[in-house]
């Protein structure tokens, strides 16, 4: 997650600091061939919920320490959405889910010198075949299932504006890792709901996901 969004070898979502928020709309995914949405979703799914197993021990104590940690809110504000979700706390060589503080090197080689301390999170999705899911033609080879992912968040943690948004980027990735897009932009019918998948951080003062992300879990489970 960033202050901006785009897309950048790997699919990742980013932030802006400015935007608002207006109308509510229904199912957006991460990538569309034309106008035909290519819906991904996760491949673990046990009586209808997306079983994620999620791990967080490659996190720097800035978003771990103390047991309401933004690591731990973040988890668990997904588990039970819209009865479609299970998050489960396993250890990294169970996990399917991983999240890591990225190292600085590899940050700015991906968002550059200009740009490093303006992204915040980035979520890697890969299909049953190990490959990575970055564009519209991965997503359909991938037949439109995500079998693991790691998630990655920024070294520069002055980057946050403020709490909410620490926890509101750690719960959007999330969002992208049960294969939900950004409901604002990269579709055809862009628009601003209330909902944690917006691409930008506009000071919003939720975390969780909101009743246009939990219709859209309902739509794609």
């Amino acid at each position: 997650m960033a202050k901006f969004s785009k897309k950048v070898l790997l699919f990742f979502l980013g932030l802006f600091l400015l935007g608002s928020v207006t109308t509510e709309t229904l199912a957006h995914e991460m990538y569309y061939m034309g106008s035909s949405p290519i819906s991904l979703k996760w491949n673990n799914i046990v009586s209808g919920r997306a079983q994620l197993k999620i791990n967080g021990d490659n996190l720097s104590s800035f978003y771990t320490s103390s047991p309401n940690s933004y690591y731990s809110i973040a988890r668990d504000s997904w588990n039970g959405a819209a009865g479609k979700v299970s998050c489960m706390q396993e250890s990294f060589s169970s996990a399917t889910v991983r999240f890591y503080t990225a190292d600085a090197t590899l940050w700015e080689f991906l968002f550059g010198l200009i740009f490093q301390y303006d992204f915040l999170g980035l979520a890697e999705i890969f299909s049953p075949s190990n490959a990575a899911i970055i564009d519209e033609y991965s997503a359909i080879n991938s037949q439109g299932k995500i079998a693991y992912a790691n998630i990655l968040l920024t070294p520069y943690t002055s980057s946050f504006t403020n709490v909410t948004s620490v926890r509101y980027t750690m719960c959007h990735e999330i969002g992208h890792v049960l294969g939900l897009g950004h409901p604002d932009i990269g579709n055809p019918n862009p628009s601003t709901p209330q909902s944690i998948m917006l691409s930008s951080f506009t000071n919003q003062t939720y975390y969780s996901p909101q009743q246009h992300d939990l219709d859209d879990l309902t739509a794609k489970y």
